[in-house]
């Protein structure tokens, strides 16, 4: 069917174009003088273009309409609210966190109980607590990334959380979980959460820590991007005298061979450069096209 040649290389039938033989098969499905080429047919390329917002392309994948997309939503919700104990966000579903682990062992260690919580809101939020003293309304949340705002203060949805619980009159601490990585910190804070007399200064400076490193991050991600702003305007301006030495070197000795000769030792690049920036200012060195 294909014809082997030297090397490893084989014949595609239809054009006659070599590849290799891993290479072979994908060109002759879609090789266009393949009289067997899978086409779609015209019916198929319009139902598939009205389902993906007018992306002229067959092999685009198909997208949910409006009224499917509510009808996902609302069974969605349905499922969740019959299986609160099932979905990915639950931390009666999830597995343990490094931070949490440390967090419950630290609790083991000074011989204190604690459960995960959970309680149903009035507008059908299902908050859930990740450790909790209920005996003593004093529940503690580990708190990653996702739960602080570039300010350091909570979202949205877990500040709704806290202020949840603490009207009805519970102690909550909220924890970075940087923190869960000191045992003696973590014993202090529970030491003081204990006594409903808790510094929030080590938690505080976790927090101002995390928000002054962030922006040192945007700042040394501007900086970069200065740089190398400043380095594709000293390239541009440094090929353009280049262009001009180029083409003043041209005119004076004409194209000549021998040419890319005076004009590497002029510049001092390689030949490979030169020919690259004559290929890109459109210069002929000589008469004829460069390979």
């Amino acid at each position: 069917m294909y014809k082997q040649w030297e090397n490893n290389m084989y014949r595609c039938k239809w054009c006659e174009k070599e590849f290799e033989y891993k290479s072979l098969g994908g060109h002759v499905l879609h090789c266009k003088k393949n009289p067997n080429k899978y086409v779609p047919s015209k019916e198929t390329i319009e139902k598939i273009n009205k389902s993906i917002s007018g992306k002229n392309h067959y092999l685009y994948g198909k997208t949910h309409s409006d009224e499917t997309k509510k009808k996902i939503s609302l069974s969605r919700k349905k499922w969740i609210e019959e299986n609160w104990n099932k979905h990915n966000w639950s931390v009666y579903f999830k597995k343990e966190t490094l931070p949490e682990k440390k967090f419950r062992l630290t609790l083991n260690d000074m011989n204190i109980q604690s459960y995960q919580y959970y309680m149903e809101s009035d507008w059908k939020h299902k908050y859930e607590l990740d450790f909790a003293i209920p005996k003593l309304k004093i529940a503690f949340e580990i708190n990653g990334n996702q739960h602080y705002l570039e300010n350091g203060k909570l979202t949205n949805y877990y500040q709704k959380r806290h202020d949840f619980f603490i009207n009805l009159g519970w102690y909550i601490i909220e924890i970075p979980y940087e923190i869960c990585f000191n045992k003696l910190k973590i014993k202090k804070i529970i030491i003081d959460a204990l006594k409903f007399d808790i510094n929030y200064d080590e938690i505080n400076n976790v927090i101002n820590h995390r928000i002054l490193r962030k922006n040192e991050k945007i700042l040394e991600r501007k900086k970069r991007e200065l740089n190398k702003e400043r380095a594709r305007i000293k390239l541009k301006e440094l090929n353009n005298k280049r262009k001009e030495i180029i083409i003043k070197l041209i005119n004076q000795h004409g194209n000549k061979y021998g040419i890319l000769k005076k004009i590497q030792d002029e510049l001092n690049l390689s030949h490979t450069h030169i020919r690259r920036l004559c290929n890109k200012f459109n210069i002929k060195i000589y008469n004829r096209k460069l390979v």
